[in-house]
């Protein structure tokens, strides 16, 4: 069986087996006209073109030779080192073990959550807070509002505020950190967790609520900055080294 690597907005992605290189194309996370690679293979090339062989692409292959994944090249299997599923060549072994050292290596049929993705399951979990939000309102405006003193209205504005900030926090807190994946990411089978792949437990989801309105405060580059990076990692993500991967 092959190990694919394919092109994602020029970032390369991979090793993937074949049936997960299938299973991409059938979510159109790969179209047909996004260049794949596996060792063998002079060169890129459109899926499309080679879709109908993947099984059999994978026999080309020299049982003695692997790709490495970090630079992709081909090499003698006893002169690599191997993680996991994939295979490292010599030149690479001191950039691959400075990555093991910061919890950056990630399994190898990982994909990331992309930027619409991930801005999409905001909205979604904005409005849920919105509704929330707009309830405690209500209440504030009916029970604090009824006296007619300013007092009253102040105290009541400061306690509705307070209750957002707990809601927003609890609410990102107990959904991450229980099920890794608050209610917008869950519609968008998006899940957060840490470099090396493991749950985020409540300390770190929580800290990446408050790290998250860090993202906010930059006027959202922290956010935009996922569109361009190789993990599709946010200002918060960097900051409690989590990320958001496809579920």
């Amino acid at each position: 069986m092959a190990n694919w690597y394919y092109l994602d907005s020029d970032k390369r992605q991979g090793p993937i087996n074949d049936s997960r290189l299938k299973w991409l194309s059938g979510e159109g996370a790969i179209a047909d006209t996004d260049l794949v690679w596996t060792n063998g293979m002079n060169d890129w090339q459109p899926f499309g073109e080679i879709k109908a062989n993947i099984g059999h692409i994978g026999q080309i292959l020299d049982a003695d030779e692997e790709a490495c994944a970090e630079c992709y090249r081909s090499f003698a299997r006893n002169e690599m080192l191997k993680f996991g599923d994939s295979f490292i060549c010599a030149s690479c072994k001191p950039v691959f073990v400075q990555k093991l050292k910061e919890g950056v290596v990630v399994a190898s049929d990982t994909v990331y959550g992309g930027f619409w993705q991930r801005f999409w399951a905001k909205i979604l979990d904005a409005i849920i807070l919105w509704v929330v939000n707009m309830v405690l309102s209500l209440v504030n405006i009916f029970i604090f509002m009824r006296g007619g003193e300013s007092t009253f209205s102040l105290a009541g504005t400061l306690i509705t505020w307070a209750l957002q900030i707990m809601i927003s926090a609890g609410y990102a807190t107990y959904f991450v950190g229980s099920r890794g994946a608050t209610p917008g990411k869950m519609a968008l089978n998006l899940k957060v967790v840490t470099a090396n792949g493991d749950s985020v437990s409540y300390g770190r989801a929580l800290a990446r609520y408050f790290a998250e309105i860090v993202s906010g405060m930059t006027l959202g580059i922290g956010y935009i900055i996922a569109a361009f990076d190789t993990e599709k990692k946010a200002l918060h993500d960097i900051i409690c080294k989590t990320r958001v991967v496809k579920n």
